[in-house]
């Protein structure tokens, strides 16, 4: 990923935390410009989640940055664990967010806290008592210290304390973490989102438009596709019918019809036929050598016996016809009677009829 070629979101866990502005910021981009980015910036769902300021700088200065990718299951805690630290937040950003601290994990000791935030361990001390005093976390007789041992908590000294001073820090306090709720409800919700497309992302089927070009459609693009190409075939085959009743008359293409199924009675087809008609010099041999290639179709048919054009009818033998030829073959009892004077060796024996 590059600054210049992809511009990155902010995770809204990361939007609690305001940006670095002014002589800071610039002092950010020349440390960069000079030392390179130390700190990776931290990705999650595809979003900044810890270092937007870092990442500006970077595109400022024109320096690559690198990434590595949150694999933590609460990233409200990895995001204040790493901003608390920060130079750029002044003491009572720092306090307020030592109190998130506290307030996820009450039960481990203010040492402790203290050690992780780098802050001393009175400063979380003070923020305990504040949470304490207004029921955000229960008054725990004792925490548990980085040895894993719980001990008790030191007596609480007496203290006085403006009122309203602390009615403000609470309203702040409560205000900050209900920003952190919201945005972790927003990225639930947006992860929950993208779940649910995928699942019903719909499924593709590949075809051959009239360009021959591959393409992707959905399934009822793809049922209308196979609709249009058997309607286009039958109305291929119609065409061709109407050529040959057209060229050799019913008579004629009757006669082809029972030789071929003669001939296929051997298991031979229209083999003898096509080294037949595969004379060279010929169009029989021009024909021949495409359909062995797979080359012979439809339109090379009606390039040559129909000039590209429709086939024209016979209006004087509407015997002639493809649907009057269909009728006459549907009519009779055995389809070779209209070949005339035809071996009865070669005829089919009729079918049996279930009673």
């Amino acid at each position: 990923m590059s600054p210049v070629n992809q511009e990155l979101r902010s995770h809204p866990l990361a939007d609690i935390f305001p940006l670095i502005e002014g002589a800071e910021f610039e002092e950010l981009v020349e440390d960069i410009k000079a030392n390179g980015l130390r700190e990776p910036i931290a990705m999650f769902e595809d979003k900044v989640l810890d270092g937007r300021n870092r990442y500006r700088a970077c595109a400022a200065a024109g320096t690559e940055p690198t990434f590595t990718v949150y694999q933590g299951d609460n990233p409200a805690a990895y995001v204040i664990s790493a901003n608390i630290r920060r130079r750029h937040l002044t003491v009572e950003q720092k306090r307020d967010l030592i109190a998130k601290l506290v307030k996820a994990q009450p039960e481990k000791s203010n040492r402790q806290i203290a050690k992780a935030a780098k802050v001393d361990d009175k400063t979380v001390a003070k923020a305990r008592r504040k949470l304490e005093a207004t029921a955000d976390i229960p008054q725990l007789k004792k925490t548990v210290g980085a040895d894993g041992k719980a001990r008790k908590q030191p007596a609480k000294k007496k203290r006085s304390a403006d009122a309203e001073q602390e009615e403000a820090d609470k309203q702040e306090c409560i205000a900050l973490w209900q920003k952190v709720q919201q945005a972790e409800k927003e990225a639930a919700g947006e992860s929950a989102k993208k779940k649910r497309a995928k699942k019903k992302k719909t499924k593709l089927y590949e075809i051959i438009d009239a360009t021959g070009k591959r393409r992707r459609v959905s399934l009822k693009e793809f049922e209308a596709h196979m609709a249009a190409r058997a309607k286009e075939r039958e109305t291929k085959i119609a065409r061709v019918i109407a050529i040959l009743v057209d060229r050799i008359g019913l008579e004629g293409l009757t006669l082809i019809w029972a030789a071929d199924t003669a001939i296929g009675i051997e298991g031979h087809g229209f083999l003898d036929l096509l080294d037949t008609i595969n004379v060279p010099g010929t169009y029989g041999a021009e024909a021949y050598a495409k359909s062995r290639d797979g080359e012979y179709g439809f339109e090379e048919f009606f390039a040559k016996y129909a000039g590209g054009e429709p086939a024209p009818t016979n209006a004087d033998d509407p015997s002639a016809s493809a649907e009057a030829m269909k009728a006459q073959f549907a009519a009779t009892a055995d389809p070779w009677d209209a070949v005339g004077d035809f071996p009865d060796a070669c005829r089919r024996a009729p079918k049996a009829v279930a009673s």
